[in-house]
Formats: C-alpha cells, sequence, structure tokens
C-alpha cells in the first residue's frame, strides 16, 4: 500500500520509522518479561510471598511509566534528529516524519501492552489472559451473542478498509480529473500550458511525459511556422525579382511588334537585351527551382569519410583553371600535404593521397558540386578582377573547410538592384552547409567578400 501510493521513498522511509516502533515493542517487552519471571517465580514457590511478587510488579508499572515519558519526551522533541540517526536523507525525512506522527499518541498505551500482557501470561490465569486477548468475548458473552459480535466485528472491519481505501484513493483519482482537464486544454491548441507533476508514482511520470510532448510539439510548430514564414517570404522577393526582368521583356517584345524600329543595328541591340532578360529569368527559376529541392530535404545522404585534400583537390583545380580563363588571378593557400605549396593555379598536388592532417569529413557530393557552382558564380558576377580571389583551406580543433576571398567591384550594388538579387544562392548554401551537419560563415564589408564552409570532423 506504502510502495503503491509514495513510491520507492515510501517503503524507505517505513523501514527508517520500524526502528522507533521496534524499540518502545522491546521496552515493554523488558519491563513485563523480567518483572513477570520474577513475578511468577515468587508465586510458584512453596511459602508464596504475595506481597514481594506485588512489589515486582509495582516496579515494573513504575519503571514502565519512567521509560514511556522518556521514550515520549524523545520522540516528541527529537524526532527529526532520531530519523536521521536510523538513517531518514533529505528525499526520505518528510515521509518518515509523518509515518512518526501516530506513534507519537501511543506510545504510553502500547508500552504497557506489551507489559501488561506479559504478567497476564504468568499469572497462573490463562483464562483471564484469553479474555484480555479477545475483549473478553468469551467470559461474558453467550455464543448466540458471540456470533452477532463476530458478525459485526467483520462488518465494521470492511466498513473501514472500504473507508480507507476511500480516502487512500481519493488524492490519485482527484489528480487523475485535473490531468483529464489539463489534456483537454492541450487538445484545444493552447501548448503555453504546462502540465502539472506532482508526486513521484506512476501518474507523475505519466504527466511528466505529457508535459515533455507539449514542449516538442510547440517547439514543432514554432520551427514550422519559421519555415513557412519565411518560405512566404523568399516567394514574395523571388516573384517580385520575376516580375522586373519579365515587364521589360514584354515591353522589347511589345517595341519589336509593333515594328517601331527599322535600323537592323537597333533591331539586334533590342534582341541581345531580351536575350539577356531570358537568361535572367532561366537564372532566377533555376534557382527557386534548386531553393524548392534543397527545402524538401531536411537530413541529406552523407558519403564515406574523406580527408579535406580528396574531396576538394579536383574541384579548386577546376574552379582555379575556370576563374584564370576569364581573367581572375587565384592565389591558393593550401596546407594538406607534405609536398603541398601556396601559389596561384600552380599544381599544389601532394604525392601520396593523404593530406599531412589525416582527419575526415563526410559530405555529400552533389551539395558540394553546387555550393562551388555557387560561389564561382557570384564571384563572375560581383567580384573585382583587380584584386586575386584567395582560397585556403583552414583547420580547426572541431572542423575543417575552406575559405573564400575576393574584392567586391565598384558596381556590384548596382548590378544586384539590376537584376534584382535576393541572395537566394547564399541561402541555398546555406542550407546546404545545415543539411550537412556544418556551417557556412559569410563576412561582407564594402569591399571584399569572405565565405567560409566548415564541416566536423568524423569522431
Amino acid at each position: 500500500m506504502v510502495g503503491q501510493y509514495h513510491g520507492p521513498e515510501g517503503s524507505a522511509a517505513l523501514a527508517v520509522v520500524a526502528p522507533v516502533w521496534n524499540i518502545i515493542y522491546s521496552l515493554g517487552l523488558l519491563m513485563g518479561i523480567g518483572g513477570s519471571v520474577l513475578f511468577s517465580t515468587i508465586r510458584g514457590k512453596a511459602d508464596a510471598d504475595i506481597k514481594k511478587s506485588n512489589e515486582y510488579f509495582t516496579a515494573s508499572v513504575i519503571g514502565s511509566v519512567i521509560l514511556a515519558a522518556v521514550v515520549w519526551l524523545i520522540i516528541i522533541l527529537f524526532d527529526r534528529q532520531l530519523l536521521i540517526v536510523f538513517g531518514a536523507q533529505d528525499n526520505t525525512l518528510t515521509l518518515a516524519r509523518e509515518y512518526v506522527l501516530p506513534i507519537k499518541f501511543a506510545i504510553p498505551f502500547f508500552l504497557f501492552n506489551q507489559m501488561l500482557a506479559a504478567y497476564l501470561r504468568n499469572d497462573k490465569n490463562p483464562a483471564l489472559a484469553t479474555g484480555a486477548v479477545l475483549a473478553f468475548l468469551y467470559g461474558f458473552f453467550s455464543y448466540p451473542l458471540y456470533s452477532y459480535a463476530m458478525i459485526a466485528e467483520i462488518l465494521l472491519a470492511v466498513i473501514l478498509l472500504v473507508v480507507i481505501m476511500i480516502l487512500g484513493m481519493r488524492k490519485p483519482v482527484r489528480y487523475i480529473g485535473r490531468l483529464k482537464a489539463e489534456c483537454e486544454i492541450l487538445g484545444s491548441g493552447d501548448l503555453d500550458y504546462q502540465v502539472t507533476v506532482q508526486g513521484k508514482d506512476e501518474l507523475s511520470l505519466l504527466a511528466r511525459g505529457l508535459d515533455n510532448m507539449r514542449i516538442a510539439l510547440r517547439e514543432s510548430n514554432e520551427k514550422e511556422a519559421e519555415l513557412t514564414a519565411a518560405n512566404r517570404r523568399m516567394i514574395t522577393e523571388m516573384s517580385h525579382d520575376l516580375r522586373t526582368p519579365l515587364t521589360s521583356l514584354l515591353i522589347y517584345t511589345e517595341i519589336l511588334g509593333k515594328e517601331a524600329v527599322k535600323d537592323p543595328q537597333q533591331l539586334m541591340e533590342y534582341v541581345r537585351k531580351i536575350e539577356k532578360k531570358a537568361r535572367q529569368i532561366k537564372r532566377l527559376s533555376d534557382n527557386i527551382f534548386e531553393y524548392a529541392l534543397i527545402t524538401e530535404e531536411t537530413e541529406a545522404k552523407l558519403g564515406e569519410p574523406q580527408t579535406l585534400w580528396s574531396l576538394f583537390y579536383d574541384p579548386l583545380s577546376e574552379m582555379t583553371a575556370y576563374l584564370e580563363e576569364r581573367g581572375y588571378t587565384v592565389e591558393l593557400q593550401t596546407n594538406w600535404g607534405p609536398a603541398s605549396s601556396s601559389d596561384s593555379g600552380g599544381d599544389s598536388r601532394p604525392d601520396d593521397d593523404s593530406d599531412s592532417d589525416g582527419r575526415q569529413i563526410r559530405v555529400n557530393e552533389e551539395y558540394i558540386n553546387r555550393i562551388m557552382d555557387n560561389i564561382v558564380s557570384n564571384i563572375e558576377k560581383y567580384a573585382d578582377k583587380s584584386m586575386p580571389v584567395r582560397t585556403e583551406v583552414v583547420y580547426t580543433e572541431e572542423y575543417g573547410g575552406l575559405a573564400f576571398q575576393n574584392g567586391t567591384a565598384c558596381d556590384a550594388r548596382d548590378r544586384r538592384k539590376t537584376e534584382g538579387s535576393t541572395n537566394i544562392g547564399l541561402h541555398n548554401v546555406e542550407k546546404m552547409m545545415k543539411n550537412m551537419n556544418g556551417y557556412c560563415g559569410v563576412e561582407q564589408t564594402e569591399r571584399t567578400f569572405e565565405i567560409s564552409l566548415m564541416f566536423p570532423w568524423m569522431k
């Protein structure tokens, strides 16, 4: 019963209280058995000295009174210290003091009960002892009355059992009703309402589980709302960006449709403008498609662990060759092999297939190709050709990756306005890095732009 309602701590508290009860029981037996043995020995002799035997009984009574008073004072005044001596701790002391409260009222009665029972058993009158134990039913009632009394006792015992069970179940039933009401509140959509957790039994574990589920569901809804808002904002921005070149495209086609342009050179100029706007629309639509694909993927499929050199040597070589063909100066600052060097466009391939660090990362190679394409595309559109494009391999204690830095062209801001840039490419890079458990860092000033791609090392 105790373990069901108060859990393991209730059983532990009861074990702490048990020695207190046993001490009271033992003190009663000490006075009763010791005195009754001497009492019965004297009365068993042929020349029994009734007066002397009664003196032993009187001594037992006085001793019981003194011990009961001493124990009573100790338990009333020093119950906390006494329970700590018997092993009570912070989590069991409160329950133990609750259990010892009824004992404080029954100390003298229980001690005298044990003392008198010993004397009854040694007074050459077993019928009297039996009568005392059975509340004198045998000595004072006839058999029919005894039967009625037995029935009454059974009924009283059943009634007491039912009352005790009702009183004991009232608190858990009330708590269950409260949890039911709180579940209805959560079901109505109020996820900010905290579920009440009280006690340390199975119901409290259920309530704690409900509250944890509430918190997880609320966080999930918040993330979903953030994603929905971000997607709505991105769609709005992209719709505006698409509308600008489409409007220009419609104007140019309307001019050509009216045959208002007669000069062949001017006609070709309009055709080039139409082609430029069409390519701009295609690039924006490609970015939207890529953003949609990445948004749907919550977790990227990562490949086998590889070193930075094995992953990025070939993509960096291709990027360097491509940019140099278009008039950019590329500076590779790498340090991933014993034979590597830092030069511009030179072959920095080490003689073996492992870099000097040896630590490995896991990536999605398709994502890596997309990220490199985005970086190269941004360099072509906004970088200043008079300043070098620096690429550096970065090693830290927990991450490894690449850092790219380039100068920003003087008219980069005007180009962004003209082309309607929404930085969706950068958003795509950040999303892909997050899906690979890495992160993307961006630092931008008036004249420089730097982006770093960092991946966690395999443990």
